[in-house]
């Protein structure tokens, strides 16, 4: 305000001073040319003056020109009367035309600063519109709306927002600039309530300390901008209709964000409800088949013609086996995709000779993979490593597993294990169809299988080795040999000791 004063004063003193100068170069020049040539002089000068300075100071220039005019130069001199009738309607016409001129140019000037102003805030409010197109979270957009408002209006912000009951709260966002308590609560209910501009400024609310605005979009309320000047400016019409495109604008992005939460929610349920149905599907089936089986060969043991073949019960007696391993690794895929899910699996990293853990999923493997031909290959001096043994064998049985179940008998399967300078590279192949391409990037998903996959399986393998392997801060992917079959590779950056291990 105090500036605004002294910027005013300034513009008289100055234009005091440019017409006794004037009148200075005036009374210099009144030998040498006519007093009309001299009020040309004034004339001119309101012209040029005009464009740099505010309507109140060019009228006074403009009158006080006039009766300069005609108190030094219109005859007779130093006087305010006219002689003759002919100079005083030149006079008359040189004041109206000096006072016309003088307030044209300024309005011109002052239509020039509005259009300017305008355009600057368009560009304001086109900034904060991409700013706010640029946020994702609720936090995002309301921290970075107040610090805008704060730069472009020297204003402290608080932003207020109502609760899952549609009431407003009473606490500001965090990142607000201030508190509310006592009566401007009700001024922050009533703007919030009748969805109108209320507080400070406002005819009927002249006891509040701030000024509120709804954040309203779409008949929507969705809080209140509580807006406290630095200084006792008055709120003029076109700097309210700033601020409330301004919070029509936060307004839209909050909705927009409450909209995509929405979304997310209704898609996260579905997604839900769809993987709980093919879960429930799926081990419905997985379980019925193995209970199935041991089921029948239990029966058959209570035969006693069958019971006395030693071959037919070796043959029962290897059903109930698979069957009891099958659902084994059932119960372990589902164990372990519930502790991945639930977060709360922990590493148990100790040192490990990697030959070992070779050999028990050898064993294990070996005994559903008599039709085909196994390979284990190992770098020699490979060093004791840190892992967890428990993840890492579920880890290598799933791929050996899915090797096995999708490769024809007789297929080749290849575990070898390379020890790189910063990491163990494993890698599990084998030389039978190949997965599809298209399948490559969803393959790791929960519940997905590949295109032609025979029936059976959770598809829960793979997306555990996947987390197993980004536990242990490693990769795992997949790829097609050119000669046929595919190959997993899982690379892991795992501590080294200086101890080796021994090779089986």
């Amino acid at each position: 305000m105090i500036s605004a004063m002294l910027k005013k004063w300034k513009e008289y003193f100055l234009l005091l001073l440019s017409i006794i100068f004037i009148t200075l170069i005036n009374l210099f020049l009144r030998k040498h040319v006519s007093y009309l040539s001299i009020g040309l002089i004034y004339l001119a000068a309101v012209s040029i003056i005009s464009p740099f300075f505010t309507r109140r100071p060019v009228l006074l220039f403009s009158g006080l020109s006039a009766i300069l005019w005609n108190f030094l130069f219109i005859p007779p001199r130093y006087t305010i009367m006219i002689g003759r009738l002919e100079d005083l309607f030149m006079f008359l016409m040189y004041f109206i035309s000096a006072i016309i001129t003088g307030h044209l140019t300024s309005q011109l000037k002052t239509n020039e600063i509005f259009l300017r102003n305008k355009e600057t805030k368009l560009q304001e409010l086109y900034r904060l519109s991409g700013i706010l197109n640029e946020t994702n979270s609720l936090e995002d957009i309301i921290q970075k709306a107040c610090a805008y408002l704060r730069k472009a209006f020297s204003v402290r912000i608080s932003i207020f927002l109502a609760d899952e009951n549609s009431s407003i709260l009473q606490t500001p966002f965090p990142g607000g600039d201030f508190q509310i308590t006592g009566d401007e609560c009700v001024y922050l209910k009533r703007c919030f309530n009748k969805q109108l501009t209320c507080g400070k400024y406002i005819d009927t609310s002249q006891a509040a300390k701030n000024y509120y605005i709804p954040l309203k979009s779409q008949d929507k309320v969705f809080g209140v901008m509580a807006v406290d000047y630095l200084n006792s400016f008055n709120c003029s019409a076109e700097h309210a209709g700033q601020l409330a495109v301004l919070a029509g604008q936060i307004a839209t992005a909050i909705g927009r964000n409450e909209l995509t939460r929405i979304r997310q929610k209704v898609q996260i349920a579905e997604e839900s409800e769809k993987l709980y149905q093919i879960l429930l599907n799926s081990v419905s089936h997985e379980l019925r088949t193995p209970i199935t089986s041991i089921s029948t060969a239990a029966a058959a043991f209570i035969d006693k013609n069958l019971f006395k073949n030693y071959q037919t019960r070796q043959i029962l007696a290897l059903d109930i086996i698979e069957a009891a391993e099958r659902l084994n690794r059932l119960v372990d895929n589902l164990l372990g995709t519930l502790r991945i899910e639930s977060g709360k699996i922990k590493l148990n990293l100790e040192w490990y000779d990697i030959n070992e853990l070779a050999a028990v999923v050898r064993k294990k493997i070996d005994k559903f993979a008599a039709r085909h031909r196994f390979i284990v290959k190992i770098s020699k001096k490979m060093p004791l490593l840190k892992f967890d043994f428990f993840l890492m064998e579920q880890l290598l049985s799933n791929l050996l597993h899915n090797a096995v179940l999708y490769t024809p008998p007789k297929s080749k399967i290849c575990l070898q294990i390379i020890n790189l300078p910063s990491a163990v590279e494993i890698a599990v192949s084998d030389n039978g169809p190949g997965i599809p391409e298209k399948d490559h990037g969803k393959i790791f998903e929960k519940f997905y299988r590949a295109s032609g996959a025979k029936t059976g399986g959770l598809g829960l393998g793979l997306s555990i080795c996947r987390e197993i392997a980004e536990i242990h801060r490693g990769t795992i992917c997949v790829a097609n040999k050119p000669a046929g079959g595919c190959i997993f590779t899982v690379r892991l950056p795992l501590k080294k000791s200086g101890i080796r291990g021994k090779l089986r």
